[in-house]
C-alpha cells in the first residue's frame, strides 16, 4: 500500500510533465544466481504491485544488495509508475497525449498562474562553484552551424533549450509530449528540430514553441534521430521498430529495416555516408551497416566484429581521421568490448576489453552497470585518438582506445555525477550528460579547469520530496538521483546540494528559525 501511495502521490507531480519512453529498457540476462524476485521482471504483462510485493518481501529475508536486477528495478517503476492501472498493470497509451488531445484551446488562462525556480545547484561547501547534481538530461544536441544554440531532453519530460552555449536554459514546448532520447537541430536551420516521442516524431519549425507530428505509428520508441549536415532535409531515425528515412524534412517517410536500430551516424566529411547499428538476430547483438548514397540503402560491415550477445552499443567518429570508427558495444558475458575500424566501416578489430561487473580490467576499467541506459561514446574532432566512452563512470583515452583511465563519476579528477547518458563533440567543444545535467569542456576533458556545469534554468528535477518555510522564503527537497537540495533567500538564488546520491522522501521545516528535520 505504500508503495502504491508513493505512485500516485508521484503521478500527480509527473503525469503534467510527460510520458516516459517506451523503449525497451536493457534487461539483465536471467542467471542461476538471480533473485528470485527478478523472475516477475520477464513476465508479460507486466504489473508493477506484484513486481514491488515480491521484492519487498525477498529484502525482509536477505540483505539489501546493489545488482543488475534491482538497478533495472528502479528504472522499470521511474518508466512506467504515471501509466500504472490500479491492477498493476501497466496503460500502453500516452497520458501526456490524452491531456494535449482533450484540453480546450485556452484552457489555462484561467488557470492559476505557476512560476519555476530558476535553479542552479551549486557545491555546499565550494558554494561558489556550480555542480552537475541538478536534473537527469537523457540527450542533447549542438546546431553544428551555430554551437551557441542547443536543446536538452530531461528525465522527467520536459525539453529545453539555450542561445548562448548552455549559460541559460528555457524550457520549450511545454504543452506538448516531448519526452526524448532522440533529439536532432537542423545543422544549418537551427529553428527547425525535431524529437522521437512515444508513438511519434514531432517537428518544431518555430524554436521548439509550437510541435506537429510528421510520423505516427503505436508502439514505436526512438533511439536516435540525425540530420545530413548539408542537406538537412533528409532525416533518418533509428527505432525499436525499424530504420525509417525523409528526404522531405519529414513529411513522407520510408522504412529501411524492421529490426531495431540504436545508433546512427554521418561520416565527418563525406555525408553521403552513413553508419548505423542495426540488430542482429543470431547471435542477439548490434552491427554497423554502412550506406553510400545518404542513407537510401545499407549493407552490413561485419568484417572482424565480436561473436558475443550484446544488450545495446553506441558509435562514435572524428574529423580528425574521417576513416576511423569506434563502437561501444555491451556484450552479454564479458562485458564492454570497444571495436574499431580505420577504414571507414569496411573491417573491424576488438580494440578493447572491459569487464560484465567488477572493474576487473586494466586498460578499460568499465563494466556494463546498467545497461543502454548509461552508455554512450565520442571521439574528439580534432585529435581521433581521444576517446571518451562510459556506463557508471566515464573513461577516457588518448591512445586511440588501447587503455583508459577514469574520468569522473566514481573517482577520476572531474566532478561529473555517476550515470552517463550522452556525449557530444563539435570542433574543440565537448559536452556530457549525466544524471545529474550537463558538463561542458573546451579541451575535451583534459584540464578541470576548462570544464563546468551547465544547468542554469534546468528545472526538471524529480522531487521526492519537499517542505517550504512560513516566515522566510525557504525551501528544501529531496531529489531523485540527485540527493537533498536547500534554496534559501539569503543564498543569492543558488539551490545548494546537501549531498546523499538519493533523496530523502520525507522533509519538513519547523518553527520560525532555519531548521530541517530530514
Amino acid at each position: 500500500m505504500k508503495f502504491k501511495l508513493c505512485l500516485v502521490f508521484l503521478i500527480l507531480i509527473i503525469s503534467q510533465a510527460g510520458a516516459q519512453l517506451s523503449l525497451t529498457l536493457n534487461l539483465p540476462a536471467q542467471t542461476d544466481d538471480m533473485p528470485s524476485w527478478a523472475l516477475l521482471l520477464y513476465k508479460q504483462p507486466l504489473n508493477l504491485l506484484e513486481i514491488d510485493a515480491a521484492f519487498q518481501d525477498y529484502y525482509k529475508n536477505h540483505p539489501f544488495e546493489k545488482n543488475h536486477y534491482t538497478r533495472f528495478y528502479k528504472r522499470l517503476i521511474m518508466k512506467h509508475q504515471a501509466a500504472m492501472l490500479p491492477d498493476g498493470t501497466v496503460d500502453s497509451s500516452d497520458p501526456m497525449r490524452k491531456y494535449e488531445s482533450s484540453k480546450a484551446p485556452n484552457s489555462f488562462r484561467s488557470a492559476p498562474i505557476w512560476n519555476v525556480y530558476d535553479m542552479e545547484t551549486f557545491f555546499l561547501e565550494k558554494n561558489r562553484e556550480a555542480c552537475p547534481w541538478q536534473v537527469n538530461v537523457y540527450r542533447m544536441d549542438v546546431c553544428l552551424s551555430n554551437t551557441n544554440i542547443m536543446v536538452a531532453a530531461a528525465e522527467t519530460g520536459g525539453l529545453y533549450k539555450s542561445i548562448d552555449k548552455g549559460a541559460n536554459w528555457k524550457q520549450i514546448g511545454k504543452e506538448y509530449s516531448l519526452a526524448t532520447e532522440a533529439i536532432v537541430i537542423n545543422p544549418l536551420y537551427p529553428d527547425t528540430m525535431y524529437v522521437g516521442t512515444n508513438g511519434a516524431i514531432r517537428r518544431s519549425s518555430d524554436s521548439g514553441n509550437t510541435w506537429v507530428d510528421v510520423f505516427n505509428l503505436a508502439g514505436v520508441g526512438f533511439y536516435e534521430i540525425v540530420a545530413h549536415p548539408k542537406k538537412p532535409y533528409i532525416v533518418l531515425a533509428g527505432s525499436n521498430q525499424g530504420l525509417y528515412r525523409s528526404t522531405d524534412a519529414g513529411k513522407n517517410w520510408t522504412r529501411l529495416s524492421t529490426e531495431p536500430v540504436c545508433d546512427i551516424k554521418f561520416h565527418p566529411t563525406n555525408p553521403s555516408i552513413v553508419y548505423c547499428l542495426r540488430e542482429n538476430s543470431s547471435p542477439k547483438q548490434y552491427r554497423v551497416w554502412k550506406s553510400v548514397n545518404e542513407g537510401k540503402d545499407f549493407t552490413m560491415k561485419n568484417s572482424g566484429w565480436h561473436a558475443l550477445a550484446d544488450g545495446g552499443a553506441r558509435m562514435a567518429v572524428s574529423a580528425a581521421d574521417p576513416s576511423r570508427v569506434y563502437v561501444i558495444c555491451l556484450t552479454t558475458t564479458k562485458g564492454p568490448y570497444l571495436m574499431r575500424s580505420n577504414n571507414a566501416g569496411e573491417s573491424w578489430t576488438i580494440h578493447n576489453t572491459g569487464s560484465y561487473s567488477g572493474y576487473t580490467s586494466t586498460t578499460l576499467p568499465m563494466e556494463n552497470w546498467q545497461g543502454y541506459y548509461d552508455l554512450a561514446i565520442m571521439a574528439s574532432q580534432t585529435d581521433a585518438d581521444q576517446v571518451i566512452t562510459g556506463t557508471a563512470s566515464a573513461f577516457k583515452s588518448t591512445d586511440g582506445g588501447a587503455s583508459f583511465k577514469i574520468l569522473g563519476g566514481y573517482g577520476g579528477s572531474f566532478a561529473l555525477h555517476p550515470d552517463v547518458q550522452s556525449c557530444i563533440s563539435v570542433a574543440a567543444e565537448s559536452w556530457i550528460t549525466t544524471d545529474g545535467g550537463v558538463i561542458y569542456s573546451t579541451d575535451f576533458f583534459k584540464e578541470t579547469s576548462a570544464s563546468k556545469a551547465t544547468n542554469f534554468g534546468l528545472n526538471g528535477s524529480d522531487f521526492w520530496g519537499f517542505d517550504l518555510g512560513w516566515y522566510e522564503k525557504i525551501f528544501v527537497g529531496g531529489r531523485y538521483h540527485n540527493g537533498n537540495t536547500v534554496y534559501h533567500e539569503n543564498y543569492k538564488d543558488k539551490f545548494l546540494r546537501m549531498g546523499e546520491q538519493k533523496a530523502l522522501r520525507d522533509m519538513s521545516i519547523r518553527s520560525t528559525t532555519v531548521r530541517f528535520f530530514l
